[in-house]
């Protein structure tokens, strides 16, 4: 739909309005994954999960929601949950295969 502007209008007023979100973008918490695949899958997760803590522990990040979960016999996964201003740095440290934003109904 083409309007045309008369020269009250302003320019603005044709812009879409913005949404508005529930939580600001940066309050948002990240789980971040890593998958383990094979015999042992089930213990290196769980080993893996140590070190997550470790580093929770040593970088003073404001979540401590670190675990680790059996999918099948083969597959096994850990994952740490943050918050999303400290992404780009553990990103940057840890190498994550995969994240999702954390909802807390989902549990881990």
């Amino acid at each position: 739909m083409l309007r045309t502007l008369r020269t009250s209008q302003k320019k603005e007023s044709l812009l879409p309005k913005p949404i508005k979100m529930k939580a600001p973008l940066l309050d948002r918490k990240i789980k971040l994954i890593w998958d383990f695949k094979g015999p042992a899958a089930e213990k290196t997760a769980e080993h893996y999960a140590k070190h997550l803590q470790e580093y929770v522990f040593n970088e003073e990040l404001k979540y401590d929601l670190v675990g680790h979960k059996k999918i099948n016999d083969f597959h096994s996964l850990a994952f740490l949950v943050v918050a999303e201003f400290e992404l780009p740095q553990v990103r940057d440290d840890l190498k994550p295969q995969r994240g999702e934003v954390y909802i807390e109904a989902e549990g881990l």
